[in-house]
């Protein structure tokens, strides 16, 4: 822990829906950055994949919002 007070940028790849078993998810690994005194500046690149019930065509990159 020691090493963030000295962090100015941390590039790192979350994931917003549980893919791996025991994996932290962006709210929890955004909450324990910004409790190190860190804040979120950009979010890259979304790539959007629906959940199976959501699927349109069979397809699974089609995105809902």
């Amino acid at each position: 822990m020691d090493r963030l007070k000295d962090c100015l940028v941390i590039d790192t790849e979350v994931e917003f829906l549980l893919l791996y078993k025991d994996q932290l998810l962006f709210s929890k690994v955004e909450k324990f950055l910004r409790s190190q005194g860190l804040l979120l500046h950009k979010v890259n690149s979304l790539v959007s994949r629906t959940v199976k019930a959501l699927q349109v065509s069979n397809n699974f990159f089609t995105c809902l919002s």
